[in-house]
């Protein structure tokens, strides 16, 4: 376990034959779900790192890599054994994790870059290469809606290349956050087919945006050398903070709000995963050393929530680096 200021040590190493692209808990905490380069998802025990399932396609005969792994938001309903994937050749698959079987799935005209859940509502979105994000049905996995940049070349409101992540505002569910390779940050409403208003500059290449349970602040996490690690005002767009923790400059795919006052990044070159206070804008914790970019990072905390007072709380986290998944608990 790690605690307070220092080097994050693993609880936890799970090795498999393939490079691990993306990693999540289950809603329960119990359960890692990991996507590979082989198109193979597994599912681990946390803590344990024993492996409990995995879900195989048998449509491909060479590898389609797994590009997100989510499990459905369910608060106050229990746990749901469903998770969504998404792959390079399209494809978009619900499995249900405990049995191994496809569900449902869909079948996309493009490489598929991701998704996100709304958090409430029984919908998600997906991501791609071709700049269009659309909205489907999860009960259907009917295509609802799709947003995408208008007709008018000279207006800035929709993306003009690959979308890597989305984010569901948590208070205002009609609204939603998108960034890619166009270094465009775009803020939409579903209601919407255009993006409202946008940040440029923001260039990203993993799931690295997050905004704050208050709501009221957008972090992004740029693959750039400098100002990778960014903070803004949601409703205005307005920049808040350039965060500089240390002196190592990673180039960063990924990141997330840990509580209130810390954030999980991870990134490349070097390669670094940290946990970030923004109280004094340094780095708390790290794991350094690794020969691989951290592509994919997440958390839970152990039991229950974190205070409204920030005190001090244990957490999980795991990560994903080459052909490794990393487990590590952590006490902030």
């Amino acid at each position: 376990m790690s605690k307070g200021k220092g080097e994050i040590v693993p609880s936890v190493r799970i090795q498999s034959e393939k490079d691990s692209l993306c990693c999540r808990y289950s809603n329960n905490k119990q359960f890692i779900v990991a996507g590979h380069t082989d198109g193979v998802v597994k599912v681990y025990e946390s803590m344990t790192g024993k492996p409990v399932n995995k879900m195989s396609r048998e449509d491909v005969k060479d590898e389609v890599p797994v590009t997100s792994v989510h499990f459905k938001p369910q608060p106050g309903k229990g746990e749901t054994t469903n998770i969504l994937t998404t792959y390079t050749d399209g494809k978009v698959i619900l499995w249900n994790y405990e049995t191994g079987k496809k569900i449902k799935q869909i079948e996309e005209k493009r490489q598929t870059l991701g998704a996100t859940y709304h958090p409430k509502l029984s919908k998600f979105l997906t991501l791609g290469d071709d700049s269009a994000i659309y909205l489907y049905d999860e009960e259907t996995m009917r295509l609802e809606h799709t947003y995408e940049k208008g007709m008018v070349s000279s207006v800035v409101d929709g993306h003009s290349s690959r979308v890597f992540a989305a984010i569901f505002h948590p208070l205002q569910q009609t609204e939603f956050v998108s960034g890619g390779w166009d270094s465009v940050v775009h803020f939409w409403d579903l209601r919407q087919p255009n993006s409202l208003r946008y940040i440029k500059g923001v260039h990203m290449c993993g799931e690295g945006l997050d905004i704050s349970r208050n709501g009221r602040e957008l972090m992004t996490c740029s693959y750039v050398r400098e100002n990778a690690l960014q903070l803004w005002h949601y409703q205005t767009g307005r920049l808040l903070a350039n965060v500089e923790p240390d002196p190592y400059k990673s180039m960063l795919y990924c990141g997330q709000w840990m509580t209130n006052e810390t954030m999980l990044i991870g990134g490349t070159d070097p390669n670094l995963l940290r946990i970030v206070s923004l109280k004094t804008l340094s780095t708390m914790m790290s794991y350094r050393g690794s020969s691989s970019g951290v592509y994919s990072a997440d958390h839970c905390f152990k039991s229950g929530r974190q205070s409204k007072k920030d005190a001090s709380v244990d957490l999980k986290i795991v990560f994903a680096i080459d052909k490794s998944l990393i487990e590590c608990e952590v006490t902030l």
